[in-house]
């Protein structure tokens, strides 16, 4: 840049833009061209412009708007609408969050339900039922073979008998035998042959009235019998078991 002046390389550098768009006339563009050859500084310059041009040279001139650009003009609904559906996204996330915090609440009024039941069972003291009284059976009839059990009542007398041996699809009939003799009947059963059958049977006796068991077919004919022995009415099985339960619960015995 040897003989050139600070203000004549100011003037050709800012002359760079108008060369390169071509809008120098002829005597201009040879002067600046004679300067370009002497200054590697305004070199490097126009080389960093021309490129830019290049991309001017391309651009459409319709695409250039006088006026100031303007947004969509259904750009504030498109806006309203997205907040809308952000709201109601937000809404159904907080019904969501309502109804699980009503399940777990549910089920934790259930759970604290079922715990407060289980605490109340193993408060409960354990009591045994009415004792059984085993009973001697007589096996008549050959083949038949049979377990009884009495359960005192108040209100009368249950028979648990199980029974194998008796003619499959015969009906039989059970009852109890008073001070009297007399038949009370206590029930009746279907005979399932080698199969045993367990049946539980009540009959309107006291066991302390009750004197002998009896098993007889429809037709009258005896298939077991057993005598009873005499029970104490002072104080029966029914008397005791109370006894026993209210001392249970008064916490004096164990269950």
């Amino acid at each position: 840049m040897d003989g050139v002046t600070s203000e004549n390389h100011r003037y050709w550098r800012e002359m760079l833009g108008a060369f390169v768009l071509g809008k120098l006339d002829e005597g201009q563009r040879a002067a600046l061209q004679a300067h370009l050859d002497g200054c590697e500084e305004c070199q490097a310059e126009l080389r960093e412009i021309e490129p830019v041009a290049a991309a001017l040279a391309e651009a459409v001139p319709e695409r250039v708007a006088d006026e100031e650009p303007r947004p969509p003009a259904d750009l504030m609904q498109r806006t309203i609408a997205i907040i809308d559906q952000a709201r109601r996204t937000e809404d159904e996330l907080q019904r969501g969050r309502r109804r699980r915090m009503f399940r777990w609440s549910a089920l934790a009024a259930v759970a604290a339900a079922l715990l407060i039941a289980i605490g109340s069972f193993a408060l409960v003291p354990k009591m045994t039922g009415p004792p059984l009284e085993p009973v001697a059976v007589s096996e008549t009839s050959p083949g038949v073979e049979a377990e009884a059990n009495l359960i005192d009542h108040t209100w009368g007398t249950e028979t648990i008998l199980v029974v194998s041996g008796l003619e499959e699809g015969e009906t039989y009939k059970l009852a109890l035998r008073n001070e009297d003799g007399a038949s009370v009947p206590s029930g009746a059963f279907i005979g399932t042959g080698d199969q045993p059958v367990e049946c539980r049977m009540n009959a309107a006796l006291l066991r302390e009235d009750a004197t002998g068991l009896e098993i007889r077919t429809t037709e009258g004919d005896l298939v077991l019998a057993a005598d009873l022995p005499e029970k104490d009415s002072g104080q029966s099985a029914v008397s005791t078991y109370r006894i026993r339960a209210a001392k249970v619960w008064a916490g004096q015995l164990d269950g």
